[in-house]
């Protein structure tokens, strides 16, 4: 049977550890992704976790996990003798793990993790964790592409909000802000009103040619307008529309909001 182990010299059990068989471990089905050092008798003596010890550091950075949570994840990088079956299964189940699961599918190029379990023919006594190595070049290229994709369409959302409500160019910024506590990946200094203004009007452009290329499809429409004016100031606004017959239904198309005081 396919084990990462390794011998330990000593039969003395720290006192944390809990007494747990070698074959005990390689019920609990934890993927090939735990590592762990057996003592000469076959009791485990300490365990850890493979791929959030190769990618510790962005593990660490991209959580931004605090206090014991913190700890807890420390303790699988470096190795732990508290081994019990929740502790380890509530491990692969955290937000750090899978962190740590996204940059090896990153760094591998597939959307299967690679088992990192020794071959049969590998001695236990001198063994290390190993992983295996993909034939061709990890398509790296089009994962980040695949990722900058992702998070430009992020800011194109926030920035169609934005626009949708009315809202200034300078509260950008702050819905940017609120995305990335709440765990989006965005890029950096892409969150300034200059950036919003481009975004809006790339959105603009999109929905104009939506707009025309629904009209050259059509064989009539109809012009609808609605107006109102500031009591303040006296300035009349009028919002367009246009009817047509989209799909076989009825469709209001947003035209334009313009400024009658320009006419």
């Amino acid at each position: 049977m396919s084990a990462s182990a390794e011998s330990d010299t000593t039969n003395t059990p720290s006192p944390n550890s809990r007494s747990v068989q070698l074959k005990t471990f390689l019920r609990w089905n934890t993927g090939g992704q735990i590592g762990v050092k057996t003592d000469t008798n076959g009791h485990l003596t300490s365990v850890w976790c493979k791929l959030c010890a190769k990618h510790c550091e962005q593990v660490i950075k991209d959580t931004k996990i605090r206090g014991q949570a913190k700890s807890d994840v420390q303790k699988y990088i470096c190795g732990t003798d508290f081994i019990t079956k929740h502790n380890v299964m509530r491990h692969l189940g955290s937000a750090a793990h899978k962190t740590a699961i996204e940059y090896e599918k990153l760094c591998s190029g597939t959307d299967k993790i690679i088992d990192l379990d020794l071959d049969d023919d590998t001695d236990s006594n001198n063994s290390k964790p190993h992983f295996e190595i993909p034939l061709r070049q990890p398509t790296i290229t089009k994962s980040f592409q695949d990722m900058s994709n992702d998070a430009y369409r992020k800011l194109l959302d926030a920035a169609y909000t934005l626009a949708v409500d009315g809202l200034p160019f300078s509260h950008f910024k702050t819905l940017v802000q609120v995305m990335k506590n709440c765990g989006a990946r965005l890029i950096s200094k892409y969150d300034n009103s200059n950036r919003a203004r481009e975004f809006v009007n790339f959105l603009a452009d999109a929905v104009r040619e939506k707009i025309t290329n629904v009209l050259n499809s059509v064989t009539c429409f109809s012009l609808l307008t609605d107006g109102s004016q500031a009591r303040k100031t006296g300035s009349e606004k009028e919002l367009a529309f246009i009817k047509v017959i989209h799909d076989g239904n009825p469709t209001f198309l947003c035209a334009a909001l313009c400024n009658i005081d320009e006419y």
